[in-house]
């Protein structure tokens, strides 16, 4: 997802509601501000991971966003 795609899905959205996400492990936790990262797609194989990690060198351009409480 791009940035443009999220805030054309939010722009649908009341801008006064809280946005959360799942907790760890239950509940809902807020956002912390995201970050600028860089980016390798695609280098994560086994499931339990997400398939793409963070380069500090070289990569794409990312816009991350983490749980409150990590």
């Amino acid at each position: 997802m791009t940035v443009r795609e999220l805030i054309k899905l939010l722009e649908q959205e009341n801008p006064e509601h809280r946005v959360v996400q799942s907790g760890y492990e239950g509940g809902l936790s807020d956002f912390k501000p995201p970050r600028r990262i860089r980016l390798m797609l695609d280098v994560n194989k086994p499931s339990y991971f997400g398939p793409h990690e963070e380069c500090p060198e070289g990569g794409i351009p990312a816009v991350h966003f983490n749980r409150d409480d990590w």
